[in-house]
């Protein structure tokens, strides 16, 4: 029998007032509204409901499910404001309260039948009898939405919702509903929808093993697993509903991570940033859709789950789910936890370091302190008792492999486990069998077998080809196995040789290290190579075939794959010694005629380079001492290193222009003219270029040779046009052409489109032959009077020049000088009276004073130089500061910078240049020596080691503006280091406040700096 409707609507009429307008916030609370499908399904689970359905029509909602049907006491809540009849042991979440008057922003009169009860709301809370559908089955509850706004026109939404967008809204949210939806309903195993002609269906099973719920949720499609444990909390000796956390279960049964949001029974719009899922009874605002992170309650629940994440791993542990890829679903730092949830990291990292469950390599787990993480192919050779001793500390073992995921590496990070590669692998046995071995380990390396040997020698060269660390530091280690007058023992690298019969008192590789299955190993005998074991003796081995085979000129003793491996032996002898000397004696090199010839006797040209030369040599000009060209064999070879060896040895490779002193000049008297009588010293400048037996070429009328002189000249650095004389600083430096340009400048050699030669005045570009490639960058066409007097034949040209002389200028050149000066004085605003006003202030000026030349330091064998740096830097300090009153740097003594710098930055001409000015430095202290600031070029976090390299020669004005613009800047300091690191020449761009400037280097120094730099990084 249903209840007294009409009574329940008069007594909610005397308590809640006709006023139903003033209800508008408790109806629409949600930001979306059709947040109420969840509070359906939350009260249709805690009432016992096993299976819900929705069916939506353009008219209206019909909801129905099994769960415990109404009675009076339920009729009266769900029709009053700010009452429920939520249990108070808060096992139900409510049913029926303030959530459920959100279907009023659908309905204006929802219908209700359930049990006895069946009855429409209508006026917000007012009550009456609606039929009982026939053959309804009364243990069921059938909810009715009827889309009615437009027609009743409630007071109480709002707005007003259409038919239209109320199924829109509903449709939208019945087809968001998804498997996940089912994974903490108590009761509820079965969601069925159907919106015109669509479906959806969820099925949820469980099996529970023990404390976990193993659950598969399908949608008739796809199939979804979880595994959920859950915790009953207490709270003030009260129980709630429990606190539950879920990991997704891939199709391999392994766990897996789901990035989600926080679940209050259904999911919240409030993210995590967790990888697995947390559910609890968490006190959320009126809408139900966000939670306060401060509440007090709240914070309890979550200890609560901590509680239960402590106690969940020891169970993933034992059933074989606590693996290295389970780690990647744990949180860890780089997650950036609210406060809310960041106890669930620290609970996690405890529990790791107080218990066995960090995954090991031999399918264990162990406690985070006796775990490092180390590559597989070193965990391949390294095994827990060699860890142990490497360590020095027993229980140590390997962590299991890692999947390739940061996620791993972060958390392992949390747990500080360190790790153990290559690196620490090296460091190690630096310090076990570096320059003191102790007795123990000396025997601990002693009972290594020969294979385990051979695969640790292996690990460490493939280690050095992936640049793990330094070369030169692994051929200090004395591990390598030898013998040596019948006995075994263990040297560095850097003191074995590779097995000779006939050196048997020098130490050799044990010969079974060599051994593979099919003879020798490569791999192994590379890998040794690393280590810097060599053939016994490269140095007698060339001696050997320079006296055996290159000992005078002749026909080949060898045949030309043979010489051509020797050449290869000889190229690789001077790149790393750096001496050419031994070659320059011998007749090691081949030339086209088959003979072999002293390198001076022989020059190179096409196809190995092209030179130009052979027009030259092969002419049999007067005067030319005949050379033989080079064998194109020697194409085999590496070009431009083959090219740097035969020129070291002194094969001819340019035609030269060379330097010689002005007294040879024929206007030595003018530049002479009154300097007689002073005196010439280190800061006089004296020099002259030409071009020996250039008469000779010139005269010989080749079109090829013209060529090769053309292309040289063209090609030269612009100083070799000029003569430049003064005897000492004091004068200014009297220029000249050199020898060279006159020289050109008067002989018949450039040739026309037709052969013909003529002098360079007497020809133009158009006319010129098509090979000469017309090229006036380095101004040498100007120097030399190209085309000069094809110009002044121009009846143009002559109209001009005599209009010109008229007006009482020398030539229309420079009459055509005067207007361009004019214009740009004009330009810039002044008036003619103001260019006169200029000219008669102007008063004769002392000759500015030349910058002095920059030196040169110039590296011939780069990677040498590299090498030996590495070495150096292996050896030098590391930097190391006291604390005291204040921080003193103990360790600057160890180098001399000042003395370095002093060394580096001296010319020729004995004077010592800024590196930023580029100036003289300004003055000389008592002792005659140059005073300069030597400054460190970035601060001690980029240079941790004691190094000259890392300091600048600066004047005391250059030397303060970088220290307030670079050094006091970190800004400034990390673009100056990349500056330095990725500039292709040793000419740096820097900005000292609004000074656009540069700091130049010499190049060895450069490539110093450049280098320890690279090794910081």
């Amino acid at each position: 029998m249903p209840s007294d409707y009409e009574a329940i609507t008069k007594h909610n009429e005397r308590q809640l007032g006709l006023d139903t307008a003033s209800r508008k916030t408790q109806i629409c609370m949600y930001s979306d509204s059709s947040h109420f499908i969840y509070e359906i399904l939350q009260n249709a689970d805690d009432y016992g409901a096993t299976e819900v359905f929705f069916r939506l029509s353009k008219d209206e909602l019909l909801i129905e499910h099994n769960g415990e049907p109404f009675v009076e006491e339920n009729v009266k809540a769900i029709t009053y404001f700010g009452k429920s009849t939520s249990r108070d042991d808060l096992v139900k979440t409510g049913r029926f309260g303030v959530g459920f008057k959100s279907v009023f922003a659908f309905t204006a009169t929802p219908i209700v039948i359930s049990g006895g009860e069946h009855f429409q709301i209508y006026g917000l809370y007012r009550v009456r009898e609606h039929p009982y559908p026939s053959g309804f089955s009364r243990s069921r509850t059938r909810i009715i939405l009827p889309f009615n706004h437009e027609s009743e026109q409630p007071d109480y939404v709002e707005n007003l919702m259409s038919r239209k967008e109320a199924y829109s809204k509903i449709s939208s949210r019945l087809t968001k509903l998804n498997m996940k939806t089912l994974l903490f309903t108590r009761n509820i195993r079965e969601i069925r929808w159907e919106i015109d002609g669509r479906s959806g269906h969820y099925l949820r099973e469980d099996e529970i093993n023990g404390k976990a719920r193993w659950t598969t949720i399908t949608d008739g499609e796809q199939l979804n697993k979880y595994l959920v444990f859950s915790r009953i909390p207490k709270w003030r000796n009260r129980e709630y509903k429990a606190v539950e956390i879920a990991f997704s279960v891939n199709e391999k049964n392994q766990l897996s991570s789901v990035d989600d949001f926080l679940y209050v029974h259904f999911a919240t719009t409030q993210e995590t940033r967790l990888q697995f899922i947390i559910n609890g009874p968490f006190r959320t605002n009126p809408s139900r859709e966000t939670i306060s992170e401060d509440d007090k309650f709240n914070l309890h629940l979550i200890k609560e789950t901590c509680v239960l994440m402590k106690g969940l791993l020891p169970q993933l542990r034992e059933m074989g789910l606590l693996t290295a890829q389970f780690l990647s679903i744990l949180p860890n730092s780089n997650d950036k936890l609210r406060d809310f949830y960041a106890p669930l990291l620290d609970t996690i990292v405890k529990a790791f370091r107080e218990r066995k469950l960090v995954p090991t390599d031999d399918n264990h787990h162990a406690r985070a302190g006796n775990v490092v993480i180390g590559p597989a192919q070193i965990r391949d050779i390294i095994s827990k008792k060699d860890l142990s001793f490497f360590l020095g500390r027993k229980n140590v073992c390997w962590a299991e492999e890692q999947p390739q995921e940061a996620r791993v590496y972060a958390f392992l990070r949390d747990l500080s486990i360190p790790k153990w590669g290559l690196r620490q692998l090296q460091e190690t046995l630096c310090d076990k069998y570096g320059e003191h071995t102790s007795a123990n380990d000396s025997n601990w390396l002693a009972k290594r077998s020969d294979s385990w040997l051979k695969k640790l020698y292996m690990l460490l060269a493939d280690a050095i080809k992936e640049d793990e660390y330094l070369e030169c530091d692994i051929k200090q280690i004395r591990i390598i196995r030898i013998h040596k007058g019948g006995k075994v023992d263990h040297v560095a690298g850097k003191s074995a040789y590779f097995p000779k019969k006939s050196y048997k008192e020098l130490p050799q590789v044990k010969r079974s290290i060599l051994r593979g299955e099919g003879g020798n190993d490569t791999h192994i005998k590379k890998s040794l190579e690393k280590f810097g074991v060599t053939e016994i003796s490269d140095r007698e081995q060339i001696y050997h075939l320079l006296t055996t085979h290159y000992n005078c000129q002749g026909t080949p003793k060898v045949t030309t794959k043979q010489h051509l491996r020797h050449m290869r032996l000889f190229i690789r002898w001077w790149k790393k010694e750096e001496e050419a000397d031994k070659f320059r004696e011998h007749s090691i090199f081949l030339t086209e005629d088959l003979i072999y010839h002293l390198p001076q006797d022989c020059f190179i040209d096409s196809p190995l380079s092209e030179t130009g030369l052979k027009a030259l040599y092969t002419a049999d000009l007067p005067g030319i001492e005949r050379k033989y060209m080079l064998s194109d064999k020697y194409k085999e070879l590496k070009q431009s290193t083959f090219y740097k060896f035969a020129i070291a040895c002194g094969v001819v490779g340019e035609l030269p222009i060379k330097e010689q002193s002005c007294d040879n000049h024929r206007q030595w008297s003018k530049m002479r003219e009154g300097l007689l009588g002073a005196r010439e010293t280190y800061t006089g400048r004296d020099r002259d270029y030409y071009i020996p037996k250039l008469a000779e070429l010139l005269n010989c009328r080749k079109r090829e040779v013209s060529l090769l002189v053309w292309d040289t000249v063209r090609k030269a650095n612009p100083k070799v046009l000029c003569a430049e004389y003064r005897p000492n600083q004091q004068y200014e430096t009297r220029v000249q052409k050199s020898s060279l340009v006159l020289q050109l400048s008067e002989t018949e050699w450039i040739p026309d489109k037709k052969g013909r030669l003529h002098k360079p005045c007497d020809i133009t570009k158009e006319k010129l032959h098509p090979d000469f490639k017309y090229d006036n960058r380095n101004g040498w066409l100007d120097e030399i009077g190209f085309g000069e007097n094809a110009k002044k034949t121009s009846e143009e040209y002559k109209r001009q020049d005599e209009l010109a002389k008229a007006l009482g200028f020398e030539s229309a050149a420079e009459a055509d000088k005067a207007v361009e000066l004019t214009r740009r004085l004009k330009g810039s605003g002044k008036s003619l009276d103001d260019i006169d006003n200029i000219i008669n202030q102007i008063e004769p000026k002392p000759a500015k004073k030349e910058k002095p030349a920059f030196p040169t330091r110039i590296s011939t064998n780069p990677d040498r130089r590299q090498e030996r740096l590495a070495e150096q830097m292996n050896d030098a300090p590391e930097k190391k500061y006291e604390q005291r009153n204040r921080s003193v740097r103990t360790t600057k003594g160890a180098i001399d910078p000042i003395l370095w710098l002093r060394n580096q930055y001296t010319n020729d001409a004995g004077q010592m240049i800024c590196q930023i000015c580029i100036e003289e430095m300004p003055f000389r202290k008592r002792n005659g020596e140059y005073y300069f600031e030597a400054v460190e070029a970035l601060s001690r976090d980029y240079f941790t080691k004691e190094h000259e390299a890392q300091f600048l020669a600066l004047c005391p004005l250059c030397a303060a503006m970088y220290k307030e613009f670079i050094k006091n800047d970190e800004k400034a300091m990390e673009s100056m280091k990349n500056a330095l690191i990725n500039s292709e020449n040793a000419e740096v761009p820097l900005q000292l406040g609004e000074l656009d400037t540069s700091i130049r280097f010499v190049e060895t120094h450069y490539q110093d700096i450049k280098e320890i730099l690279k090794r910081e990084d």
